[in-house]
């Protein structure tokens, strides 16, 4: 793994802010939001002389990129092509002035950093291999999670597609889903028993609670993590059986979840300068 280069915090501000997916344009609000207000940040720090490195890049391997790709006919890298290309134009028209901006489907090196740092996991057995139930769509030959499958929250009963719920903002890992249902055909799916990765997070609940009581965050941020941490901490998909993605090492079928990739993905930005 890259080493991230140490500095002195009172020297130097690190300003990161979540990558766009690359399967529309940035609205106003996109743009006024995380962009606008993290560069106005930047600025700010820089103007108090302040060393600053302010990051972000597109978030290439979201299953979003692969269903807008199937929408709209396009490849999944024709699709972040296309979109990425049109974030980017927006950025730079705004005068939003990114010190690095990652396009992982282009970055061989940080795709090699994002296999490495999962693999760490799993050799410290924070990421451990079991067999699960996974839902799978015949018709389509296609294990189905996040934007691939919708169904009822299992915590709020509410309709929402996989891994995540907009109403109640609980996490789900999709096979828990009730009533699941194909996004591509609109119909009841199956389960099917299968070897994957899994991240238990309740075994680190002890440096969860640890991080989060450490952390300056704003009180409606306080009270999402209080509501987390005041339930049982939840087990989390760390590979997808899916071909959009950056692969597993030694698994062909299966590559790293989004989410656990965009964390490696903020480590290793900050150790990059263009």
């Amino acid at each position: 793994m890259k080493k991230v280069k140490q500095v002195e915090a009172k020297h130097h501000t690190f300003v990161s802010v979540a990558p766009p997916t690359p399967n529309g344009l940035l609205h106003l609000g996109h743009l006024s939001g995380p962009y606008l207000a993290s560069d106005t940040y930047a600025r700010f720090q820089r103007q108090n002389k302040r060393q600053v490195h302010y990051v972000s890049g597109t978030d290439d391997h979201q299953s979003y990129v692969e269903t807008k790709g199937l929408e709209v006919q396009k490849s999944s890298v024709e699709t972040v092509s296309h979109f990425g290309s049109g974030i980017k134009m927006i950025f730079e028209q705004y005068g939003v002035a990114f010190d690095h901006f990652l396009n992982p489907i282009q970055d061989q090196s940080y795709q090699s950093f994002v296999q490495d740092f999962f693999m760490r996991l799993v050799d410290n057995k924070v990421v451990v291999e079991k067999e699960e139930n996974n839902l799978f769509c015949e018709q389509q030959s296609r294990f189905l999670f996040e934007a691939h499958v919708r169904g009822n929250c299992p915590h709020c009963l509410e309709m929402t597609n996989g891994n995540g719920c907009e109403n109640c903002g609980l996490y789900n890992d999709a096979s828990d889903l009730i009533n699941p249902i194909s996004n591509h055909t609109n119909h009841p799916v199956n389960f099917k028993l299968v070897n994957k990765y899994y991240l238990e997070l309740e075994s680190l609940r002890p440096s969860v609670e640890k991080v989060f009581s450490q952390t300056k965050m704003n009180e409606s941020l306080k009270r999402y993590g209080r509501k987390l941490l005041s339930k049982k901490l939840p087990t989390v998909s760390a590979s997808q059986l899916s071909q959009w993605g950056i692969s597993v090492p030694g698994k062909s079928d299966q590559v790293i979840n989004e989410w656990i990739e965009m964390a490696a993905g903020y480590v290793y930005m900050a150790a990059q300068k263009d």
